[in-house]
């Protein structure tokens, strides 16, 4: 190839590489403006608002979700959801509440395992990641937006797009986006193997299934419950911690972790603590190890409606 050929070539290779990053940056750009947009319609047009007499909101994990019926339990909206991390809570708790100037007490469901590392995954790990953001993305504020970018950022921003549907469909889905109350009419088998560790995927062969060592700290979780106690001091609005019935043998499996979350809930001097692990449900009020089921449901919400969580 004569220097002719060459020049000619090289000039062609630039405008093909420049066309190409031009069309590569609109395109990035417009998937941008396609993803915020989407978003803010999501949120505009959603009714956050709850009913007038409801001044309790309640949020955790899967476990209230199935334990407090809020047709029981006097002005209270239960807005659980499985697998909701203080992350992911936190944004709910932010935006429901501005919303709705009538809820005076936040009821924070916990465990005592929420403060423990393992806790973490809850934001950390790409599933979670990938699946919450995509479907919560209309609830992001910037600061939102960086925190998840900075753990993991290929997989934020590889999956963001996939945010656009959902950000439409939310205000069509209603409030079941963010969480609800759900019966279950399962019993659990009294026969199935008892793991006491409520960190360990099998049951230990030495302690019991305790570990021996002091569990690490959360770094993600422990940061947000602060977060959601100051958004709420900010707000005038009571923050309740709400530790919900167990079986037996599952309130000696948590009970190792129980110094941990106390002392990072004695940082939150204005929250209210109630423990109610130990509460007596029977067998048969279970679903599984871990929840309540239809029956132990209307047990303990009864047994809240008369003890004051409904008025």
């Amino acid at each position: 190839m004569d220097n002719k050929n060459l020049f000619i070539f090289s000039t062609n290779m630039k405008r093909l590489i420049i066309n190409f990053l031009a069309f590569s940056s609109f395109t990035i750009m417009l998937l941008i403006i396609v993803i915020l947009s989407t978003a803010y319609y999501g949120r505009k047009n959603f009714d956050f608002s709850l009913p007038k007499s409801h001044t309790k909101l309640l949020v955790g994990d899967s476990h209230p979700a199935h334990a407090i019926d809020p047709d029981i339990v006097s002005d209270l909206t239960n807005l659980s959801r499985d697998g909701d991390g203080y992350f992911y809570i936190n944004m709910k708790v932010r935006t429901l509440i501005d919303a709705n100037p009538q809820i005076d007490t936040l009821i924070l469901a916990y465990s005592f395992i929420d403060v423990t590392l393992k806790r973490d995954a809850w934001f950390r790990d790409q599933v979670v990641l990938r699946s919450k953001t995509t479907k919560r993305f209309f609830l992001f504020n910037m600061q939102d937006l960086w925190d998840v970018v900075k753990t993991d950022p290929v997989e934020v921003l590889v999956n963001l797009p996939q945010s656009i549907p959902h950000s439409l469909m939310n205000p069509r889905r209603g409030k079941t986006v963010l969480g609800g109350y759900s019966k279950l009419t399962s019993v659990r088998n009294v026969g199935e193997k008892l793991v006491l560790n409520p960190l360990a995927e099998e049951e230990e062969e030495k302690g019991g299934g305790l570990f021996d060592e002091e569990p690490k700290f959360s770094v993600d979780h422990v940061y947000y419950l602060h977060e959601i106690y100051k958004y709420c001091e900010s707000k005038n609005v009571q923050l309740v911690l709400l530790n919900l019935p167990l079986l037996p043998y599952r309130v000696v499996g948590f009970a190792p972790y129980k110094p941990q979350y106390l002392k990072v809930a004695a940082e939150l001097e204005n929250a209210i603590l109630i423990d109610h692990s130990a509460f007596y449900i029977p067998d048969s009020g279970f679903a599984d190890a871990n929840h309540l089921n239809a029956l132990g449901s209307k047990i303990y919400s009864e047994y809240l409606e008369k003890n004051g969580f409904g008025n």
